[in-house]
C-alpha cells in the first residue's frame, strides 16, 4: 500500500455587484490603549476582519482605519475596497498592536475629519459638474453613504475625558455634515456606555455592546443596512473514492476535523463535511491522507481515484447547485523529469502540523514541563 496527502480546494464566487445602492465610505476608529490587550483586542481584530472580508463590501465601497492610544494614527486612508484595498485593510488591522493611555476624542475626531474631508470634496466636484467644469467625480455619481464605526472598551482618559464635553465636539465637525452617522461598539462590562450612546445618538447611528464573537454579525448587518456577501448557503463537500468496488484508494484521515464537522466512513468508502456558508471569495482547503491499494505492475496514465461533489444553495440564483471535480492520479515506477511538489499541499501540512505542535507544547507548558514544550517546538520547527 501506499499513502499520500491530497488536497481538496474551494473558491466561492464574487458576490453580485448590487449598483443600485449608494457607495459606502466607512471610517473605522480602532481603540489599541492598553486596556485593550487579550480577549478585546482578538475580538476587535476579529469585528474588523469580518467587516474587511464579509459584510458585502464592493469595490465602489471604501474603508479607512484610524488608531488611538495616547496618539492617534491613520493606518489606513480612505481606500476602494476592490482585491488589493482589502489585503491593505486586512494588514493594518493585524498589524495593530496595543499601546498606552486612551485618547478616544483625538481618534474619534479624526476619524470625523477623514469624513467631512470627503464629503466636501465630493459636494465641491458635485457643484463644479453643475457648472459645466472638468470634476472628478469622488464617490461614483451618487452620494456616498458616510459612516464612522467606533470600537473601544473603557474610559477617555486622554484628550477630551468628559464624555458630554466629547459629544458637543463631535456635534459640532458634523454640523455642515448632517448626514454622517457614528456607529460605536463597546467591548466588555467597563466602557462608557452613556459617552458612546450619546455619539451614537447624535448622528442618528446606534451603540452595541458587543460582548461574544457571535454578536458582532448581527451588529453589522444592523449598521450596515444588511449587507451581506454570503454567495452560498448550507455547503457540504462530500469526497468519494472513485470506481465503486474496483476503486484503489480510501479516504483513511480528513486532516481539517477541527475546523469542519466532518463525516468519515469506517471503510474509506465517503467522507462528508459540512462547510456552512460561504462569503464571496472565500478560499477553503481540506487536506486529506489516501490510502492507495498495491498496483500489480506500475501505471504511467492517470487515472481518477477521488471523485468531489460540492452542494450548495445559490444566494445569487436562488436554487440548489452542485459543482464537481475529480483528482487523476499516474503511479509510474519513478518520478517524472521535472516533477515539482505542490506547495500549495505542502503550505497546509505545514500549517496543520505547526498547529498541533503549538498545542501540544501548549498543554505542556500549563503541566509545568516548559521544557518540554520548548523542545517539542524546536522539533517541529526542525
Amino acid at each position: 500500500e501506499a499513502s499520500l496527502l491530497a488536497l481538496a480546494s474551494l473558491q466561492a464566487p464574487a458576490a453580485p455587484v448590487d449598483a443600485s445602492r449608494a457607495p459606502l465610505e466607512l471610517v473605522a476608529v480602532m481603540d489599541r490603549s492598553g486596556s485593550m490587550s487579550g480577549q478585546k483586542m482578538t475580538l476587535m481584530k476579529q469585528t474588523l476582519s469580518l467587516l474587511i472580508e464579509r459584510t458585502g463590501l464592493q469595490a465602489q465601497d471604501s474603508l479607512g482605519i484610524v488608531t488611538f492610544d495616547h496618539e492617534v494614527q491613520v493606518v489606513l486612508p480612505l481606500t476602494k475596497m476592490d482585491q488589493a484595498g482589502r489585503r491593505a485593510a486586512k494588514a493594518a488591522v493585524d498589524a495593530v498592536c496595543v499601546g498606552g493611555t486612551t485618547n478616544l476624542s483625538g481618534g474619534l475626531l479624526q476619524g470625523l475629519q477623514m469624513l467631512c474631508e470627503s464629503d466636501e470634496a465630493s459636494r465641491e466636484a458635485a457643484a463644479d459638474a453643475a457648472d459645466g467644469e472638468d470634476a472628478v467625480v469622488v464617490d461614483g455619481g451618487s452620494g456616498a453613504t458616510r459612516s464612522l464605526l467606533l470600537f473601544t472598551d473603557g474610559h477617555a482618559n486622554a484628550g477630551i475625558t468628559d464624555g458630554g464635553a466629547m459629544v458637543a465636539a463631535a456635534q459640532a465637525q458634523l454640523k455642515d455634515h448632517p448626514a454622517l452617522a457614528i456607529f460605536t461598539f463597546g467591548y466588555g462590562g467597563d466602557h462608557d456606555e452613556d459617552a458612546l450612546r450619546g455619539l451614537a445618538e447624535c448622528s442618528k447611528g446606534l451603540f452595541y455592546f458587543i460582548e461574544q464573537p457571535d454578536a458582532i454579525p448581527a451588529a453589522f448587518a444592523d449598521c450596515l443596512g444588511g449587507l451581506s456577501s454570503v454567495v452560498c448557503q448550507n455547503a457540504t463537500l462530500e469526497l468519494r473514492p472513485a470506481g465503486g468496488r474496483r476503486a484503489t484508494a480510501k479516504i483513511a484521515e480528513v486532516l481539517a476535523k477541527k475546523t469542519y464537522q466532518v463525516s468519515l466512513a469506517p471503510d474509506g468508502s465517503k467522507a462528508t463535511l459540512s462547510l456552512g456558508d460561504l462569503y464571496a471569495d472565500d478560499e477553503k482547503d481540506c487536506l486529506l491522507r489516501l490510502s492507495l491499494a498495491a498496483l500489480d505492475a506500475p501505471r504511467d496514465a492517470p487515472v481518477v481515484v477521488l471523485a468531489a461533489t460540492l452542494s450548495y444553495y445559490s444566494v445569487a440564483n436562488k436554487r440548489f447547485e452542485r459543482v464537481e471535480a475529480e483528482l487523476a492520479l499516474a503511479r509510474p515506477a519513478t518520478p517524472p523529469a521535472g516533477a515539482v511538489p505542490n506547495l500549495k499541499l505542502d503550505e497546509q501540512r505545514n500549517r496543520m502540523e505547526t498547529a498541533e505542535a503549538i498545542e501540544k507544547a501548549t498543554a505542556l507548558a500549563d503541566k509545568g514541563d516548559c521544557e518540554g514544550g520548548k523542545a517539542l517546538l524546536a522539533a517541529a520547527v526542525a
